[in-house]
């Protein structure tokens, strides 16, 4: 049986491939690229379809990155596949005289038909020359992390660092409000969250209302050189187009709050307090991101058991001028876990904090990883391959050292 919103996004997706269709027969003419197909519709390579109207607009676009990887475990079985790692359809734009935003996601990759990991009201309710101040309703990112913000599209590794994956990377229904002002260099967001902002943390889920009356509050400040490529949801990294001017950006963040467990027969609640600062870099053909993150859980057993985690990562990638038909990047980055006082509790001995990536308890993980990237129409059209080194030490156990190669290619339609 066909939901509604299934039927929906098909019918959409139908509509993306007539229009696409239509535009290739003047795909050699240059001047026609974004020419309006009928009346307020545009189709452009990389940007979908636009549908404009009187103080309305809509976007359609598509985007799917596929991966094939090898890793090579040191204890385990090695694994050598292709997989799809995302694959999602994107509704987004706005109405009431560009005063209200709307934002609607779905991912197909899981193999859910019907997984909205989108869906956000953004309303600017105060709005000059100089300054808007919004609220953001629904659920979404929760504007946590420097990386974990910016779009997983705009990657210029084959996905997000290992501290990003666990410290952050995490949606959430929320409700906050957020500013920006003297002409973009200052920005801010503060507000609630039925959700923990760590992905690693047992209490996430971000898909359903909150069951109790416990919320995790949020708030964060960036300040920089101004430029909107580097703030917020918007950011991709890279210096594709060489920067004749120094930009860059720095944030922190602060998360707390009462979460559920949610393994079965764990009926205890933990509290969790997240700390994030970061920031962004670019100069002529050359791009920097670093950030720290801390955090530390209170497991509510009576017993005071605690956690605490740090972690960090640092990148730098260089990028050279487009050439005839493909334009070449390369960088290198690395990431760091570390996990203390994690006394292991409930079903299976599971803490208040697991990172995973073969780490339970106490212990370390470093990586290393090296890519190189093939953009062929920046980040709506490219081909990554990277290697990672990986190592385990765990404080009690058997040290362990992982690698992996992955070739992935991504397009935006």
């Amino acid at each position: 049986m066909t939901t509604p919103i299934g039927s929906g996004i098909l019918a959409a997706l139908a509509l993306t491939s007539v229009a696409l269709a239509g535009g290739n027969d003047n795909k050699n003419n240059p001047a026609s690229e974004g020419a309006p197909v009928q009346g307020g519709v545009t189709a452009q390579p990389g940007k979908g379809i636009t549908f404009t109207g009187e103080g309305y607009e809509l976007n359609l676009s598509n985007r799917i990155q596929v991966n094939l990887g090898y890793t090579a475990m040191e204890f385990g079985e090695d694994t050598l596949g292709v997989s799809i790692r995302r694959a999602r359809t994107k509704l987004s734009g706005s109405s009431y005289k560009d005063t209200v935003h709307f934002l609607m996601q779905f991912e197909w990759a899981d193999g859910d038909t019907a997984d909205i990991i989108d869906a956000l009201m953004m309303w600017d309710f105060m709005k000059s020359d100089d300054m808007t101040t919004s609220l953001r309703f629904g659920q979404g990112k929760t504007l946590y992390g420097t990386e974990a913000t910016g779009s997983s599209s705009g990657l210029e590794f084959i996905d997000r660092a290992l501290a990003t994956q666990a410290f952050a990377n995490e949606r959430s229904r929320q409700a906050q409000i957020t500013g920006k002002m003297s002409g973009g260099k200052m920005r801010w967001n503060a507000g609630i969250l039925n959700n923990d902002v760590a992905k690693a943390a047992p209490g996430v889920n971000d898909d359903n209302n909150n069951g109790s009356n416990e919320l995790n509050w949020i708030a964060g400040l960036s300040v920089g050189s101004g430029h909107d490529a580097l703030y917020g949801e918007g950011y991709k990294q890279g210096a594709l187009k060489a920067s004749e001017e120094l930009m860059w950006v720095a944030n922190g963040a602060v998360s707390y709050g009462t979460n559920d467990r949610n393994e079965p027969g764990v009926g205890s609640e933990y509290d969790a307090l997240n700390i994030n600062a970061g920031g962004a870099v670019v100069s002529g053909h050359i791009h920097g991101l670093a950030e720290v993150f801390y955090r530390s859980d209170s497991i509510d057993s009576g017993a005071g058991i605690e956690t605490k985690a740090f972690g960090w990562q640092a990148q730098g990638t260089f990028t050279a001028d487009p050439g005839p038909s493909v334009q070449w990047g390369g960088g290198l980055r690395a990431s760091g876990i570390s996990v203390t006082d994690a006394t292991q509790v409930g079903v299976g001995g599971i803490g208040a904090f697991a990172p995973g990536f073969g780490l339970v308890g106490e212990g370390d993980i470093f990586e290393i990883e090296v890519v190189m990237s093939a953009f062929y129409a920046g980040h709506n059209l490219k081909t990554q391959f990277g290697y990672t080194f990986q190592s385990v030490k765990p404080d009690v156990g058997v040290d362990a050292t992982n690698h992996t190669l992955e070739l992935q290619s991504q397009i935006v339609f």
